[in-house]
């Protein structure tokens, strides 16, 4: 079975034939996908009545990449992609395609290996899975971290919320803003403030496989629901 696979709006990773397969969709090249964002993210952002500054200090994305990137002058991205779909309470993978399943009572969906789309960020590679349902609670992913250098403090990544992470296989080293650096290894875990810049740099030969939950949806309300992220990652998670 063909793998799905997404684009990394700034690595420039695609399948050999330079395409892209988005959600079971019809093949598509980079220049459509980050078209295709960029119409959805200022249809979304004006149906819900946002402007550019307040959909900025909502995402922690800054005007002037909003404006660029709906513009189509900046390629998003993935951490931005996470960040602005968190703010306007979507499935990120439904900004991408749109063809995410609503919600519904008695939703189940079932992820086989060789069908979770593939999204690539620097030095992470991350798997979705259920990426059909749109407003679900977890949003999991798998993840494999690459890296084997710790970026500029700068560069780490960072998001709203809170993230649990589960060493699947191999040796991470985390990296975290407030705290030493820690040695993960296979079924060791760290909870973690995820409003926190943090990096992952795998150890050894292997590259390390990371289980994350991420819990981060606000209500506007004040309510928080909880969207997590399921990630096995080789390499270092990006940053915005």
């Amino acid at each position: 079975m063909e793998q799905n696979v997404y684009v990394c709006f700034n690595s420039g990773a695609f399948r050999q034939d330079g395409k892209i397969r988005v959600s079971g969709g019809p093949v598509m090249d980079e220049t459509a996908i980050i078209a295709t964002f960029a119409q959805k993210l200022k249809s979304l952002r004006l149906s819900n009545g946002l402007t550019l500054e307040e959909l900025g200090a909502m995402s922690g994305v800054s005007i002037s990449t909003i404006s660029k990137i709906e513009n189509h002058q900046q390629k998003p991205s993935f951490e931005t992609v996470l960040r602005v779909a968190r703010a306007l309470h979507i499935n990120f993978v439904q900004m991408l395609d749109g063809h995410a399943q609503a919600n519904g009572a008695a939703r189940r969906i079932v992820t086989r290996a060789d069908d979770a789309p593939e999204y690539t960020n620097g030095d992470t590679e991350y798997e979705a899975h259920a990426a059909e349902i749109t407003h679900k609670q977890m949003v999991p992913m798998v993840m494999r971290i690459r890296a084997r250098e710790v970026p500029p403090a700068e560069q780490w990544t960072r998001h709203g919320g809170e993230e649990f992470i589960y060493v699947l296989d191999g040796t991470v080293e985390f990296h975290t803003q407030e705290y030493s650096s820690v040695v993960l290894n296979k079924g060791d875990s760290c909870y973690l403030d995820s409003n926190m810049r943090h990096a992952f740099v795998s150890q050894g030969d292997v590259d390390a496989t990371v289980l994350s939950v991420h819990i981060s949806l606000v209500l506007p309300d004040g309510a928080v629901s909880s969207q997590s992220s399921v990630s096995s990652a080789s390499g270092l998670a990006g940053s915005v």
